[in-house]
């Protein structure tokens, strides 16, 4: 027998003998008329048979290939390989048909798996049965059965390996039985351990009582599933699907790998105990998915998201908040709690993001170097948004630089920017930050913000300005984020986008900067830098605070509005005294809380503190709360936080204008 034999003919089987042999066909083989006698009965052969013993043997299938029927037993393998083997299918491989219990046969049978490999650009389909449909792909030894995997070689030392770009199915079952032999479709591949990559189509088998699994990840090895295509669970006679995926090991864990665009049409589910993991991947034909488990996927220990790819993952509390560990959440990534509306969320370092309303709380252990501040939260419908957020430019902003005033998105590092401080200093980092529109809709913390020409003063912006929420812009000697000065006329937020780009700049110092003539910040840490998409890239000694003080809150932040708002046209707010809404959260060595005007909601409530009588301080309640605006109580801006000294006595929190009195407490003293 020759090393490589070529069949452009029609035959009736061919066996692999020797120790290293090739067959390349590009007939047919059909073994249909042959069968084996074992002993049970008769079982079909297999059209090409790569034995054990064989060093390594190659199938390369540009034809059709075909299993016998199995009269008594089970359908015959279209190909059967047993050890260090490779098959490369273009064409047409399906196992034999059977009328027996063990049902249709396998299309591609990878035994003994120990570094076994399939490229499948063609079809590959499990042989239809009487009873039971063929499985299209095993990955493991089954003995003797076709149908379903019974045990797995112990001395498995390399994985398989599967490519699949073409598409595997499950056979036919027929049966129209009832009770335990009753028909069912086959699975399109049972997986024992190895990777396998599908960028095609797999799909269970068809039955008139129930569609085989789409697949089925069973072995004691652990095993590797990428999807990068459709994987679809059978179906019966009534339309309904079965899983897509099923995953049945009791010890290794499996991970599957969802990359964006994937399409699963049945339910995913972790039957076994083992830890199996779902990570959101990269993928290839594009950098953002959309995955909401919404009762489909369950059972998964943990869940990671890969960095390089934007994802929106939606779930329930049982899908995300039931103790799985979320890795690998960073900027561009969304999670979506569906059917939980929280008020209030608070990070909580080795515990999780812990979101709360008045009447409970579910908790995401997410698994991060997180602060609260750091997630924007949001509600959204009956659910909860969860999101980081990082200040930036929008693209198209122009830089002031040594040489002009050049497009953000144009910089490179070594770039000469100009600083108000310290002349022109080199860019060292230049971070990136994608959305797209669909995933921030409505979303206050993620939107751009628009800086019209000349709401700062003449020709500050020199044209409008766009940058991220939290980007801070340098205003009376102080740094104040955009989304503070907010007013409707000359500062703007878009309520919806098509997709926005977002840019940092990063010198050796936190500088003020100047972009479209705007005396603006570049890039200083605050636990942000890996919300960028090439995070990677930064450096390690980013700075870490500011140049200048940072306002949030107070009166100063008030007046510079106040100044804004007058350049703009907008008339100074009215001084009125309607009814009070609001609470005291905290008094002691803080005291923090938030009120209203219920008249004039947006209008700072001016207030002071009382004890025994006598006027402690006054203060502004115009800081930022998300739980606020979450529960829809306008911007949010209507919160107090401050230090007290000792204070012993009766303490009260009134407006001054009237008097109104907001909360009252006795202070002991300490």
């Amino acid at each position: 027998m020759s090393d490589k034999t070529i069949n452009t003919t029609i035959i009736t089987s061919y066996t692999l003998r020797g120790t290293a042999l090739t067959i390349t066909n590009t007939g047919e083989i059909d073994a249909a008329s042959v069968t084996t006698a074992i002993s049970n009965g008769q079982q079909g052969a297999d059209a090409v048979y790569v034995p054990k013993s064989l060093t390594s043997g190659m199938v390369q299938n540009a034809g059709t290939l075909i299993g016998g029927n199995g009269p008594t037993e089970g359908g015959g393998a279209g190909v059967y390989l047993y050890g260090h083997d490779q098959m490369l299918n273009s064409g047409f491989v399906v196992g034999g048909y059977s009328t027996g219990f063990n049902g249709g046969g396998t299309g591609v049978y990878l035994a003994a798996q120990e570094g076994a490999s399939l490229t499948n650009t063609g079809t590959i389909a499990g042989g239809n049965g009487e009873k039971f449909g063929g499985t299209g792909l095993v990955v493991g030894s089954v003995g003797n059965f076709q149908f379903y995997p019974q045990d797995f070689s112990a001395n498995s030392t390399l994985a398989a390996e599967v490519t699949n770009s073409g598409l595997i199915v499950g056979g036919t079952g027929e049966s129209q039985q009832s009770g335990s032999f009753g028909g069912g479709g086959g699975t399109g591949v049972f997986l024992g351990e190895g990777t396998l990559d599908n960028e095609g189509i797999i799909l269970g088998g068809s039955s008139r009582q129930a569609g085989g699994y789409g697949i089925s990840v069973f072995g004691t090895f652990g095993a590797t599933l990428i999807n990068d295509g459709t994987i679809s669970g059978g179906h019966d006679s009534g339309g309904t699907i079965t899983d897509a995926i099923m995953f049945n090991a009791a010890t290794v864990a499996s991970t599957l790998v969802a990359d964006p665009g994937a399409v699963f049409i049945g339910a995913v589910v972790v039957a076994g105990t083992a830890p199996d993991t779902l990570l959101l991947g990269t993928g290839t034909k594009q950098t953002a998915g959309t995955l909401d488990m919404a009762g489909s996927f369950s059972g998964f220990n943990s869940i990671a998201f890969d960095p390089g790819a934007a994802w929106r993952l939606g779930g329930t509390t049982a899908e995300l908040a039931a103790g799985q560990t979320i890795s690998g959440f960073s900027s561009g990534d969304t999670i979506v709690l569906d059917g939980f509306a929280a008020t209030s969320d608070s990070f909580v370092t080795g515990t999780g993001l812990v979101l709360a309303n008045a009447a409970a709380s579910d908790t995401l252990d997410l698994v991060g170097s997180f602060t609260t501040s750091d997630f924007v939260v949001s509600t959204i419908g009956t659910g909860t948004q969860i999101e980081l957020s990082a200040p930036c430019f929008g693209a198209g902003t122009r830089i002031a630089t040594s040489r002009g005033s050049l497009p953000v998105e144009c910089l490179q590092i070594g770039d000469m920017v100009r600083t108000a401080n310290r002349g022109f200093q080199p860019i060292r980092w230049i971070g990136r930050r994608s959305y797209d529109g669909r995933f921030i809709a409505g979303n206050h913390l993620a939107l751009p913000v628009k800086i019209r020409r000349h709401a700062l003063g003449f020709n500050v912006p020199s044209r409008d300005l766009y940058v991220s929420p939290d980007h801070a812009l340098c205003e009376g000697g102080v740094l104040v984020q955009a989304r503070l000065l907010i007013n409707g006329v000359s500062i703007t937020q878009a309520q919806s986008v098509a997709r926005v780009e977002y840019f940092h700049i990063a010198l050796e110092r936190h500088e003020v900067i100047f972009a479209e003539n705007t005396p603006t910040e570049s890039f200083w840490d605050a636990d942000c830098v890996h919300r960028f998409a090439n995070a990677a890239d930064a450096p390690p000694d980013l700075p870490l605070s500011p140049c200048l003080p940072l306002v949030q809150d107070g009166y100063y932040l008030a007046r510079l509005k106040a100044c804004i708002d007058a350049r703009a046209g907008i008339p100074p707010a009215p001084t009125l005294t309607g009814p009070l809404r609001g609470n005291i959260d905290k008094i002691g060595l803080r005291l923090s809380g938030w009120v209203q005007d219920i008249m004039a909601p947006e209008v700072p409530v001016e207030l002071e503190l009382v004890c025994e009588g006598q006027a402690v301080c006054r203060f502004l309640a115009n800081r930022y709360r998300d739980d606020l605006r979450n529960a829809g109580l306008g911007s949010g801006c209507h919160a107090f936080e401050l230090k007290l000294p000792p204070l012993t006595g009766r303490l009260t929190v009134r407006r001054i204008t009237d008097g109104a009195i907001l909360g009252t407490a006795q202070q002991k003293a300490a």
